[in-house]
């Protein structure tokens, strides 16, 4: 999994559309926990885009709270209220006058407040060319408004427009080459049976207010190499369990690792070419699986696979949408200053310059109790 920024490329959200079936008005200014959903968009896509723009008609000053850049459609010789793809095309023509390198421009709607936060990512990493259009599926169907377009086809979409045959999405990229990348169900929402749910009626509204997750609390460490993150989730796991606590722990690893020596039983077992491996003894058990050419399981998945637990402690997946720790040393820059799901810092010296709340490393007692406040405010969506 990519745990880097992602350059070249500008999120665009979709916020244009005129919510006829929610009675009229700005739906992605409708909240959920108090949280207005283009917040929870923009908050996602933003974990790892540098650039976020919000795409809506009107007073752009209805957006202020968002601090970010409004682009409108363009009127010129294009009939007003497009749909999306007078939206995917303002986001395009914004990202060329605006942003020097950008390749793509990623489109996601501002009414879907459960989109995977690795979006970015999976859409990118089966990008082949500037001229591919990639998309997102689920339940077997396409996402046309979940999208990584390229920039170099602005020309083209704009000339279809112009035209004014269609506004269908699909039927813009039927001219092109399609990528469709499968996302998984999301079983950690209970009442929410697509990733992708979007909400077009008040009955959907209420639908994705009762929705309940179904995760265990989940807290992260990250920072750069040989900054105390592997330290710091020890004496936190033995912090925890020693109040009898049930702890998981989760690490994400930049490298092939062996978890069995070579030469034991396990070891020829999967030498041989077996898929998945269960060694089990008295005292402990474990299952080796071996992806081969399968995409790696994303990080929602890996979670299922634990255990019941009171709480989750998860090293690195910097990008991934649950709150962080940040260990801090040296003069690299710092994770936090280009990623807001982390919420705390901590480290040997003094760090007063940081805005987040800081703690000293040592502090164990100190950075449990806020991890403990800070989760038990946490909303369940």
């Amino acid at each position: 999994m990519t745990e880097h920024r992602l350059s070249g490329v500008v999120g665009v959200v979709l916020a244009g559309g005129q919510a006829r079936r929610m009675g009229g008005g700005d739906k992605s200014l409708l909240e959920i926990n108090g949280v207005p959903l283009i917040s929870r968009s923009i908050e996602r896509l933003g974990q790892s885009l540098d650039q976020v723009i919000i795409n809506a008609n009107g007073d752009p000053d209805r957006f202020a709270a968002q601090n970010r850049p409004v682009a409108a459609d363009s009127a010129d010789g294009i009939e007003a209220f497009a749909g999306p793809l007078a939206g995917v095309l303002a986001g395009m023509e914004w990202a060329i006058a605006n942003v020097p390198n950008a390749r793509f421009v990623l489109t996601a709607a501002a009414d879907t407040p459960f989109f995977p936060a690795n979006l970015p990512q999976k859409l990118l990493a089966r990008s082949s060319d500037n001229d591919s259009i990639v998309m997102a599926k689920s339940n077997g169907r396409i996402h046309p408004v979940f999208g990584l377009w390229p920039v170099a086809l602005a020309g083209a979409l704009r000339a279809f427009l112009i035209a004014g045959d269609t506004r269908k999405v699909l039927a813009f990229v039927d001219q092109h080459a399609l990528i469709t990348v499968d996302f998984d169900i999301p079983t950690h929402l209970e009442g929410i049976a697509d990733p992708f749910f979007n909400i077009n009626t008040p009955d959907d509204l209420e639908t994705a207010r009762n929705a309940r997750s179904l995760r265990p609390k989940i807290f992260g460490v990250t920072g750069w190499k040989n900054t105390g993150k592997t330290t710091l989730v020890a004496s936190l796991v033995k912090h925890f369990t020693a109040q009898g606590k049930r702890v998981s722990t989760l690490k994400h690893s930049h490298h092939a690792f062996e978890i069995d020596r070579e030469g034991t039983d396990s070891w020829q077992h999967r030498e041989a070419g077996a898929a998945q491996v269960l060694i089990a003894a008295d005292t402990r058990w474990a299952l080796m699986s071996e992806t081969g050419d399968e995409e790696t399981p994303d990080f929602a998945n890996l979670v299922e696979k634990l255990s019941p637990c009171d709480l989750v402690l998860v090293e690195g997946f910097k990008a991934e949408d649950f709150p962080k720790i940040e260990t801090i040393s040296g003069e690299a820059t710092p994770i936090h200053a280009n990623n807001n799901t982390v919420v705390a810092t901590a480290s040997k010296a003094s760090s007063a310059h940081v805005a987040l709340p800081h703690f000293d490393l040592d502090d164990i007692d100190g950075i449990a109790r806020f991890i403990e406040q800070h989760l038990s405010g946490e909303s369940d969506v």
